[in-house]
């Protein structure tokens, strides 16, 4: 889930009729790529797309992993649940098992008609287009020892094809459903109740005490993935309310139709690389639509916990 593209110096659209707007779309976007990462299921430090594994009997955590849900039918779909900041590993593994697909769809909001090359990835590597989003991902990850996804994934594979809003049509809808205003004042609701500051003073709580450990890194990665897997269902509500949003719902529409072109044109095995807040909807799909059946999750180790 990346916007830094339509606001950087090089590639910036000439016609956005809501330019107003592209500052807070993009507020929204480091939201909804830093906290929002998967949907909390009942099963402590467990989610649908997301885990925090343990030692057995040890409380200390010991990976982030992020899951790989096979859906098949009369073709294959794998739901690769896609987290924007994590080891270098972890992105150089998903290259070589991006591979193995007849087709990987990609979730990437860019200006329309803009060319996905090696020459774009080139700049956005080297992290010359300056703007908020690349701002706040470049500081996350250096204060977590982490890369961006960006850095890593090659975008320009051959079977790799864009599913995603453009810029353009991303900030009209955005305008059209409100979603600017509706995240702000549900995100203020959440903030006056008690539930929320409670959990504020517990965060702060760890993170001062974070300044007193030796390795403040791997502390500020522990308590960070903790909040991931504990503020699931709040930030998706935020995110989306009860109506759906442009954030998750219109751009999952669009990756769904992607979905069905490559079916038609006769892709057996397709994978969907998409953050993991959107994997929900996406397997909700699978199973009604397209008459799909889970047949098997494997995981992926994102972050090291541990050392």
């Amino acid at each position: 889930m990346d916007t830094d593209d339509y606001n950087g110096k090089n590639i910036h659209p000439k016609k956005i009729p809501m330019q107003r707007l592209t500052k807070l779309a993009i507020l929204i976007f480091v939201f909804a790529n830093i906290t929002i990462s998967a949907v909390k299921s009942e099963e402590a430090d467990h989610s649908d797309f997301l885990r925090i594994t343990r030692e057995e009997g040890k409380k200390p955590p010991k990976t982030l992993d992020t899951a790989i849900v096979r859906y098949e039918g009369k073709v294959q779909v794998d739901l690769i649940a896609a987290i924007h900041v994590a080891e270098k590993r972890y992105y150089e593994d998903l290259n070589e098992l991006f591979k193995n697909y007849d087709v990987v769809l990609y979730e990437l909001v860019i200006p329309e008609g803009t060319e996905v090359s090696e020459e774009l990835f080139a700049r956005r590597k080297d992290q010359k287009e300056e703007n908020l989003l690349s701002m706040v991902q470049v500081a996350l990850s250096d204060s977590l020892g982490l890369t961006h996804q960006l850095k890593v994934v090659d975008y320009t594979a051959k079977n790799f094809v864009h599913a995603d809003l453009t810029a353009e049509e991303f900030l009209r809808r955005v305008a059209q459903r409100g979603d600017v205003a509706g995240v702000f004042s549900r995100a203020m609701m959440h903030s006056l109740s008690e539930q929320a500051q409670a959990q504020s003073g517990r965060v702060e709580g760890r993170l001062f005490a974070s300044l007193f450990t030796k390795n403040k890194t791997l502390t500020l990665k522990r308590i960070f993935a903790d909040e991931m897997i504990n503020q699931m269902d709040t930030s998706m509500w935020i995110l989306s309310g009860n109506e759906g949003s442009a954030i998750i719902t219109d751009r999952n529409a669009i990756a769904l139709k992607r979905l069905r072109e490559q079916i038609e044109a006769g892709k057996e095995k397709i994978a969907i690389f998409y953050g993991a807040a959107h994997l929900k909807e996406f397997a909700q799909s699978l199973q009604k639509e397209f008459q799909m059946k889970k047949t098997k999750t494997d995981w992926v180790v994102a972050w090291d916990l541990s050392k």
